[in-house]
């Protein structure tokens, strides 16, 4: 996609929030010896406003249009932008790993 075309800050836009969203994952915990997923099934608020941002993020890129001047995007670029955001999980739990003692939590 050319540049500032709506497909290219489609992509941009929506790669930043699904950045946040696994951020927002990886923040549940700073501890190396517990996982951001741990009891996650029970945090509802957590998963409900998680889900509502992803319904709200596909619906204002697929169908915003003219109005928030996005573009449709294909199924493909959908799952590069879910892969390459996810990496944002890998890279906390090295951070986790390579937290300093003082600074974990009790």
């Amino acid at each position: 996609a050319p540049p500032n075309s709506p497909e290219h800050l489609s992509i941009i836009f929506t790669s930043f929030v699904f950045l946040q969203i696994f951020n927002e994952i990886n923040a549940r915990s700073l501890s190396p010896e517990q996982s951001p997923f741990l009891r996650l099934n029970k945090s509802t608020g957590f998963l409900s406003i998680m889900v509502l941002i992803v319904i709200i993020q596909f619906s204002l890129t697929q169908f915003g249009g003219k109005l928030f001047q996005t573009k449709y995007l294909g199924w493909q670029i959908w799952l590069k932008i879910l892969l390459l955001s996810s990496t944002t999980l890998v890279f906390g739990h090295f951070l986790r790993k390579l937290t300093p003692e003082k600074f974990r939590e009790r």
